[in-house]
């Protein structure tokens, strides 16, 4: 009976071990959760029927939540002043970075209609992180770089930082949070960010030609009223 268990044991732990590896080997990409994700964003407007809609919106949410590793974008960009917040304030600016990364997909569409395509070159993986690079090439004649990295955790890839022209999202907005926070508190960071996200909304609805300046991460008005 002893032998009989420990193969079973056996077999089990095999089992196991060969359906981990089987789910590892079935992990979409790097490079196919970025692009897939893109596409998705571009979709949206086409599948639900009505541009600016409140479909429009929650879709676009669901894709930049499911792409983007909001909660680490957030302590990396205010790195020691993260623990600077409450619960709720953590929370909040959490969700003020998710809007954020909505409205720059949502302009992702506005740009694709505008006669600008993404063309990816590839992707480079080291351990858990990776980089998938990008181009957003416009009818302009201009491409714009956007470089994704991604870190690796149990549910697949996620994005934890985007590079615009060689420049960092995260370290961009490190460097402004920082600033603030050395003169105002965490609850005056977050009533700046709450009153520019409204200002940002507002313009993008009277002025579409703003789309073409936030182009994907680049967030004039949002580094305007932080600064």
């Amino acid at each position: 009976m002893l032998i009989i268990l420990a193969m079973l044991l056996l077999m089990q732990g095999l089992g196991v071990h060969v359906s981990a590896a089987g789910a590892e080997d079935t992990m979409p990409s790097a490079l196919d959760v970025v692009r897939s994700s893109v596409a998705r964003a571009h979709g949206v407007g086409r599948s639900v029927g009505s541009r600016g809609s409140e479909s429009e919106r929650i879709e676009i949410r669901r894709t930049a939540t499911a792409l983007f590793d909001v909660e680490a974008m957030s302590r990396r960009m205010l790195a020691q002043h993260w623990n600077d917040g409450s619960v709720a304030q953590q929370a909040e600016f959490i969700q003020l970075l998710t809007d954020l990364l909505e409205r720059a997909f949502s302009d992702v569409i506005v740009v694709d209609d505008a006669g600008a395509s993404t063309i990816f070159d590839g992707e480079s993986i080291d351990g858990a992180y990776a980089r998938v690079r990008s181009r957003v090439a416009t009818d302009r004649g201009s491409d714009i770089s956007i470089e994704y990295r991604l870190s690796k955790s149990g549910q697949g890839w996620v994005v934890y930082d985007v590079l615009h022209d060689g420049a960092s999202l995260v370290l961009d907005y490190r460097g402004q949070f920082s600033a603030i926070l050395r003169t105002s508190s965490f609850a005056q960071l977050l009533e700046r960010m709450r009153g520019n996200e409204a200002q940002a909304r507002l313009a993008a609805k009277d002025n579409k030609e703003l789309v073409l300046r936030l182009m994907l991460f680049r967030v004039v008005a949002e580094r305007r009223g932080l600064r």
